[in-house]
C-alpha cells in the first residue's frame, strides 16, 4: 500500500512540475537599461548638484565669517564679539539643518523618479509572462533566489524587448564595464 501510494504522489509532482512553466529575470539589469532610468539618473545627478553646491556656498560663508572673526577677534568688544559668534553659531546650525533636509530631498526625488519605472517594469513582466504562460518567475536582481537550475529560462531580454531596450547587455557584469559607477545595487 505504501508503495502505491508512493508511486502516485511521485506521479502527482511530476504532472504538477510538468504543468508549472519557470523562468528568472533580472529586474535591476532592466531598469538599469532603460530610457527612463537613464533621463532620471540625469536628473537626480542634476538635482543632487545644486544641493551640493548649495552647501559649498553656506560652507564658504562660514569659513570666511570665522577667517574674518579671527582676524578682527582682539581689536573686537565683547558685545560685538559675542553677537558674531551667535550669529556663526546659528549659520553653522542653518548649515546642518540645510545638510540634513537636503539629503532627505535628494533620497525623495531618487524615489519619485525611479518608482514609476519600476511600476512600469513590473507591468512589462506581468504582460510578458501572460503571454508567454509562466507560473513562476524569479527575480534574480532582487536576491529572491538562491539557485537557479541551469535549464531555467533568463526572460530579462524579453521584458528589455517589450519595454523597447534599444542596446540590451546580458550580465551586470558586461553592463558594469559599460557604464561604470551608474549602477545601483542590487543587480547580480
Amino acid at each position: 500500500m505504501k508503495k502505491i501510494l508512493l508511486i502516485a504522489t511521485a506521479a502527482l509532482i511530476t504532472t504538477v512540475s510538468a504543468a508549472q512553466k519557470m523562468a528568472h529575470l533580472n529586474s535591476t539589469l532592466i531598469i538599469v537599461q532603460t530610457n527612463e532610468y537613464k533621463t532620471a539618473q540625469e536628473e537626480i545627478m542634476r538635482y543632487s548638484q545644486q544641493k551640493q553646491t548649495q552647501l559649498q556656498q553656506m560652507q564658504q560663508t562660514i569659513i570666511a565669517e570665522e577667517e574674518k572673526m579671527q582676524k578682527e577677534g582682539a581689536s573686537l568688544p565683547a558685545e560685538i564679539k559675542k553677537s558674531r559668534q551667535k550669529d556663526l553659531d546659528e549659520m553653522k546650525q542653518s548649515f546642518q539643518t540645510f545638510y540634513s533636509k537636503a539629503e532627505k530631498d535628494v533620497a525623495n526625488k531618487e524615489q519619485d523618479l525611479l518608482n514609476p519605472i519600476s511600476v512600469k517594469v513590473q507591468e512589462a513582466i506581468n504582460k510578458v509572462c501572460e503571454a508567454n504562460g509562466y507560473t513562476y518567475v524569479f527575480d534574480i536582481g532582487k536576491g529572491a533566489l538562491a539557485y537557479i537550475s541551469k535549464d531555467a529560462k533568463d526572460i530579462s531580454k524579453l521584458i528589455a524587448d517589450e519595454l523597447k531596450v534599444t542596446e540590451f547587455i546580458p550580465t551586470m557584469e558586461e553592463l558594469s564595464k559599460k557604464m561604470g559607477a551608474q549602477l545601483p545595487a542590487g543587480g547580480q
